[in-house]
């Protein structure tokens, strides 16, 4: 029995039969009404069910960890509850290992993890019980989804590298995998449910609003699929591809949009450059719908026949293999079925009774003695991370109140000068008519001072005081100074010597303690 926002329906495995019921909630008190219709239809009150169904707060989450089997279950099932918050006792959460890949050091194991409310659980169990049937097992729709996607993908040896959408009824997920390697697995919020809700809206075609049923809707689906604007859809209807293409076109938009920024976070450029798509599960029975989606993704198209050639039995065979080894029925489920074992063995015998309840508080103390066996075995590791933790906040506070004091030398520390970079400057801006006597350094007030000493040469003399003015001028100008100032000109003999004092721009220590290059004169 399947329970989705989109829809409900009834399997029977013995008879492959199946039924559906659009737009019903999963909420286990409307959905009430609709369980018993589906159990009198199917005539199978009195048997045994697996229920596919989900809360809006269910939790399922694919992991791909490089572990042995047995640690990443403990690891996913660990991490779920602390993500979710799901409450050891009361939340029921499972794990199962979908596959462990070969290669690899260390090999890589791939988990299934889910959880679930234990009272949304047991509501939607009290109604189905109610109904005439008795549920074995409690499983989310996506997770068979998910287990479906996996299922497939690790067939691929020699197909090269694959990425895989199962599209299913509800939901999808898209993996991509070579060689039977699972490379990534992501869930996908879409199905073909989507796609017949989308049709069976108003439709305007040439003859006027044309409204679909569901059944109408699937067996367009089935028998035209995606169709070109051009084609004719339903001769009854004068529906033609034009008109229907805006109706789906947003779904499959979002599929689009789903595999591009899957294949792009979740693969390397090169590996993404040589991946082909392939559509599996019902998706797979839509005509035109895996080019489309191939075209538009901009990806090659993988011609190889789908693993499961579209039919619904996978699914099927998915949900029964998963009834054991992801079962979210809640421990309360188990506690009453315990408690009517008891009752009816008093008519047998208090020692069957007395067994019966204590099948129940072994499991509840063996789970409790496993939770903690695994907070004694995270313990140490707890105890490492809160000393580093520790040794990180110490140092950090010691970095702070280095780089405070740092910054505080700095601005009381005297002014240093990048006298190899003056001496530069001087050699660019001294012309010909000048040589350079004496080049002398020195703090004064704190501040770097630099005194130029020289003679000027020229034909006249008015000519040598114009060289040595444009010299002082052109030292004031430079990035190292923040002022020139010429002192004294005189003549000696056939020359006319000068004095250039220049200040120059400070060069501090940065906050962080390293100072810019500092040369002594």
């Amino acid at each position: 029995m399947t329970l989705t926002p989109i829809g409900a329906g009834a399997a029977l495995t013995e008879r492959r039969d199946a039924g559906r019921d659009g737009g019903q909630s999963c909420d286990p008190a409307s959905a009430a009404p609709m369980i018993r219709a589906l159990v009198e239809r199917a005539g199978c009150a009195g048997s045994r069910a697996v229920v596919l169904a989900a809360s809006a707060e269910c939790a399922v989450e694919f992991r791909s960890t490089p572990a042995p089997a047995a640690q990443a279950r403990d690891a996913a099932a660990l991490a779920l509850r602390e993500s979710c918050g799901f409450e050891p006792g009361a939340d029921p959460v499972a794990v199962t290992v979908l596959g462990r890949d070969a290669s690899g050091e260390p090999p890589v194991t791939h988990t299934l993890a889910a959880g679930e409310r234990g009272a949304w659980a047991r509501a939607l169990i009290d109604e189905i019980e109610r109904a005439g049937l008795r549920v074995d097992a409690v499983i989310p729709p996506r997770a068979v989804t998910i287990a479906c996607a996996a299922s497939v993908a690790r067939q691929t040896h020699g197909a090269g590298l694959v990425a895989t959408l199962w599209l299913g009824e509800d939901d999808a997920a898209l993996a991509a995998s070579e060689d039977g390697r699972l490379l990534l697995l992501r869930p996908v919020d879409a199905g073909v449910g989507r796609l017949v809700a989308a049709m069976t809206r108003p439709i305007m075609s040439e003859r006027g609003e044309v409204r679909l049923t569901d059944a109408d809707a699937r067996e367009i689906l089935t028998c035209t699929g995606v169709p070109a604007p051009g084609d004719e859809v339903d001769a009854a209807t004068g529906l033609r591809g034009a008109d229907v293409l805006p109706a789906i076109q947003p779904v499959l938009q979002r599929l689009v949009v789903e595999i591009k920024q899957s294949l792009r976070f979740g693969l390397s450029d090169p590996d993404r450059a040589r991946a082909a798509l392939r559509i599996d599960g019902s998706g797979a029975l839509i005509p035109n719908l895996a080019r489309v989606l191939a075209d538009e993704a901009e990806l090659p198209m993988d011609d190889a026949a789908p693993p499961s050639h579209g039919h619904a039995p996978r699914r099927v065979e998915q949900a029964e293999a998963l009834a054991s080894s992801l079962n979210l029925l809640p421990r309360s489920a188990v506690t009453t079925r315990a408690s009517g074992s008891a009752r009816r063995g008093l008519l047998v015998g208090l020692g069957l009774a007395a067994l019966a309840l204590a099948v129940d508080a072994g499991a509840t103390a063996l789970e409790t003695r496993s939770l903690r066996l695994k907070i004694a075995q995270l313990a140490p590791i707890a105890a490492q991370i809160e000393a580093s933790r520790t040794r990180y906040v110490s140092a950090s506070a010691r970095y702070a109140s280095a780089q405070a004091e740092a910054a505080r030398l700095a601005e009381t520390a005297p002014a240093r000068a990048n006298w190899g970079a003056l001496l530069a400057d001087l050699s660019r801006l001294t012309p010909e008519a000048i040589e350079l006597k004496r080049i002398s350094g020195a703090y004064k007030d704190g501040e770097p001072i630099a005194a130029v000493e020289g003679a000027a040469r020229a034909e006249s003399d008015e000519e040598a005081r114009r060289a040595i003015s444009d010299f002082a001028r052109s030292l004031g100008e430079s990035g190292l100074v923040s002022l020139a100032t010429l002192g004294g000109v005189r003549r000696t003999g056939d020359e006319w010597a000068f004095t250039v004092e220049v200040r120059l721009t400070p060069v501090r220590r940065s906050p962080g303690g390293v100072a810019e290059m500092e040369e002594t004169p």
